[in-house]
Formats: C-alpha cells, structure tokens, sequence
C-alpha cells in the first residue's frame, strides 16, 4: 500500500526554492519553458486564463498568500531541486510579485503596481512528496471531475491522462491507481490524444497557419468537437482509420492527414458558416459535412498504425538494412580542451534565470577559437550569475548579508564565494569545495584572478582555448552542484 503520510506535514520553504514544473497539463507541451516568464507568457495565452490568473495575482497582493488550499512539491534526487507539482499558479503570482520585472511586458505594469502595495512575503508551507510519483495520486484527485476545487480543462486533464499511460502503460494496475479511472477510460482517452499530436506532423503543421496551430495546441482547443467528430462510425468508414484499444490504424494515413488538416482548420476558425461545433458535428448531418470535406483514397494502401512507437506494422520478413558507419559522439569530446564549443550540444540547462539561459545557450554555439575573448568574458559573467542564482534559491541572502554587513550587490564575487566554501550544501560536497577553494587562491591555475585577468592584465599568456576548455571543465562539477545542468540523451 502507498505510504501517504507525507501529505500530514508542511514545511516552510523559500519561494526562491521552488521550481515551475514544465510537465504541467496547464502548460502547451510544445512550447520551451526555460525562464520563469515563458512559465506565465504559456499561462496566460488565452485571455480568459490571462484574466483569471491576473485576479489571483490581485486577491494575493490584496488579501495576502492564504495557505489553505496545498501546495505540493517534490525533490528531484538528482539535483535536490524542488518542482511544483500542484499549486505552480500561485508560486508563479508570487514570485512576481517578488520581481516584477521578470513579469511578461502584457503585465508587467500591472505586477510592478500590485506589488507595491503587496505585504512580501520569502516563504511558504509547503507538502513535499517523496517524488513525483508520490505526487501523482494528489494531482489526479484534485483535478478530477469530481472535485469541488477549479479544475484543468477537459484537455488539460486528458493530457495528465497521457503522462500517466506513457509512464504506467505496461503496469495497468499502478494506471488505473495513479488515474482514477478505468483502462476502457483512458485507452479512450489515448486515442484520441494521438490523433489530436497529429497536428504536429509536418503534412498538417505546415498547411495551418501560425495562429491555427497555436489554437490547435492550446488547452483551450474544442476537444469535445473534436472527439464527437473522429467517433462517428462514418467518418471513420469514409476515411479508412479505426481504433484499435488506445491505437489508431489508417489505410492510407497520408490521404487522412490532408482530410484532418481541414477539420482542424475549421475547428478552431471563428468564421461561423466555416467552422465545426455542436451544430453540425451530429450523426444526421455527417453525410452533408463529409461531402464538403477533402475525400481520402482508400485504394492507395499505405497502413500505418499509431501506437507506443508511433511506427508502421513492420514487414513480417524485412530485408536487412546496409547501416552506415557510426559517427562519432559528441561525447567523446567531453574533456577535450581543443574542442571548438566551450559546451558541447547535449547539455541543457534548466533555470528560470533568463541571463543565465541566454548564455548558456550562446556558448554552446561560440567558437572558443574565434571568440576565445568573449567566451572568457561570458564565463567570468556565467559564474558570477550562477553563484547569485544560488545564493538567492538557497534563502542565503539575508545571511551573506548579515556576515558583510552590506547589500548583496556590495559583496564582492571572491567574498561570496569564501562564504558558500563555509556553507554545509557545497562544504559537503568535497568536489565543491575543493573548485570553490581554488577560485580564491590566486596561485592555482584556475583561479578566479586570472578570470579576471582578462580585463585587468595585459598578459596573454592564458588567452587561448586550451586555457578556457580546461576552466570550464575544472569548475563544471560547482556549476552541476549549483545549477539543473542535465544531459540530453537524444543528442
């Protein structure tokens, strides 16, 4: 039996220290979330969403963050990070009203002037989970239909569905568990999620236009229509697919996705005598509708199944396949300290922290041999926002503070980095430490003085990729320890 005794207990944590969860139904899965505005821009896209999420900005700035209602989080054991899994809306609101200026510009006004009136607040109680599969029973029970408390939207909550099959599918018991429902329930469900992801094939996606697709992926998009439409025997007849437990099989799926495209099209237009809704999606009126509608071949043969690998049938004995010689992996140059990119490709970096990101992500594409200056400049800039980042999710602002007896932006980067050598998360982490230790001895090679020899020497003598490669790899374990670097495996 699952050990629910986590959810008895609450523990204040800073909101610095809490994480948006880019797994969030709310959010469109399309979209890249790296910085906390992209969390709130997703948020926000819709003007009722906009509407309801500037009130709750509003009633917290007014009335103060009333704890009622749980937020649950859950630590990530490989970065010791916590992620938001139910109540990021409300983190999202205060965080900006801790910093208006990483607000979206649509409202950062508004923000900057509730916030002003705002009694601030740095920590809140908090639910942690174990893990997000802790956390997974919570989620389900508090948008599921039943609930009394505001609910995802039908897709929304489809989407939860999907997360829970992609990860449960081949134990049905822990799914039905997890998800409140029946399997009948959610292969149902599956299905018509799959056939909804085929807006993002490229014979679909690059016919619709950007504000149609953007309609078609949003958790606004009409889904009830969509699934009234895809479940009429004669469409499905008419159009050669038919449903096969949670999959979907077409005879000829190049022909269905031309078809598809146009229902897409009309679903989400606003032209009323175009568009598809409850007053012509009906069983009597089909016959009209599919004679107005693109036909689909069904003489050409082309099977295709939509399943878990989203692949066809495979031929029952396929003639092996000449491979091509394996290119080397971009992993192999990890350590090379002539390698041409400061950060190889498959790193990524996940932080709300928009300076951060933004760098990150151009010194994965500089060429330290072309700009070996401006890497080294970027690399002084990188650690010294990386060590601000940390210092302010740790909740250790007031105690740099108080130690100095200045205003953070006072302390000198070789101050604070003195200070992390003492403080127990890093003093721990021997690796940490010893990366930590050598920034501030000016004799070892790697060392913050030379960094900064960069702007305040005329020496050369370091001023090369060999140089830059090396100190980026020496320090790269501190910046693992203080930030969400991860490895992407599909690089």
């Amino acid at each position: 039996m699952a050990d629910y005794s986590w959810f008895n207990k609450r523990y204040q944590r800073s909101i610095d220290q809490l994480r948006p969860w880019s797994g969030n139904p709310r959010l469109n899965p399309e979209e890249q979330h790296v910085n906390l505005r992209d969390f709130v821009e997703d948020i926000i896209q819709e003007d009722g969403d906009k509407a309801n999420f500037m009130d709750l900005v509003r009633s917290i700035a007014t009335n103060g963050f009333i704890p009622a209602d749980p937020i649950v989080v859950w630590k990530d054991a490989k970065n010791d990070r916590y992620y938001v899994a139910e109540g990021n809306r409300r983190v999202l609101a205060l965080k900006l009203l801790r910093d208006p200026s990483k607000a979206p510009r649509e409202i950062r006004g508004t923000v900057k002037s509730l916030s002003k009136t705002w009694t601030r607040i740095d920590k809140i109680h908090v639910n942690i989970a174990p893990s997000l599969e802790d956390a997974e029973w919570y989620i389900s029970q508090r948008n599921s239909t039943s609930s009394i408390l505001k609910r995802w939207s039908r897709l929304q909550q489809m989407r939860w569905v999907e997360f829970l099959y992609e990860k449960y599918a081949d134990d049905p018991e822990v799914l039905v568990q997890k998800s409140n429902m029946s399997l009948s329930e959610i292969e149902q469900i599956i299905r018509y999620i799959r056939l909804l992801n085929l807006v993002n094939e490229e014979q679909v996606k690059s016919v619709l236009t950007e504000d149609e697709y953007r309609r078609a992926t949003a958790h606004t998009f009409p889904i009830t229509i969509f699934e009234r439409f895809f479940n009429l025997t004669k469409v499905r007849e008419a159009w050669g697919f038919d449903f096969d437990g949670p999959n979907i099989i077409f005879k000829n799926k190049a022909g269905f996705l031309t078809a598809f495209t146009e229902v897409i099209r009309r679903i989400v237009s606003n032209k009323q005598d175009y568009k598809l809704d409850t007053r012509n999606v009906s069983a009597d009126r089909i016959d009209d509708l599919l004679d107005i509608l693109p036909k689909v071949n069904l003489e050409m043969s082309d099977p295709f199944k939509v399943g878990n690998k989203d692949e066809p049938e495979p031929d029952p004995t396929p003639e092996p396949e000449p491979q091509p010689d394996p290119k080397p992996s971009h992993r192999e140059q990890k350590g090379n300290i002539y390698r041409n990119r400061l950060i190889l490709s498959f790193y990524q970096l996940n932080t709300s922290e928009a300076r951060l990101s933004q760098l990150f992500y151009e010194l994965k594409r500089l060429s330290v041999n072309s700009y070996v200056s401006v890497c080294a400049a970027a690399v002084r800039i990188f650690l010294e926002l990386a060590i601000l980042d940390f210092i302010q999710s740790e909740g250790l602002v007031e105690e740099f503070q108080r130690r100095d007896g200045k205003e953070l932006k006072k302390i000198l980067l070789k101050t604070r980095i003195d200070f992390l050598t003492r403080y127990s998360k890093l003093k721990d982490n021997k690796t940490a430490k010893k990366i930590l230790l050598d920034l501030i001895n000016e004799k070892e090679t790697y060392s913050l003085d030379i960094l900064n020899g960069y702007v305040h020497s005329k020496s050369t003598e370091y001023l090369n990729k060999q140089y830059l490669n090396g100190f980026w790899d020496h320090i790269f374990p501190l910046l693992q320890a203080m930030l969400d670097i991860t490895e992407d495996p599909e690089d």
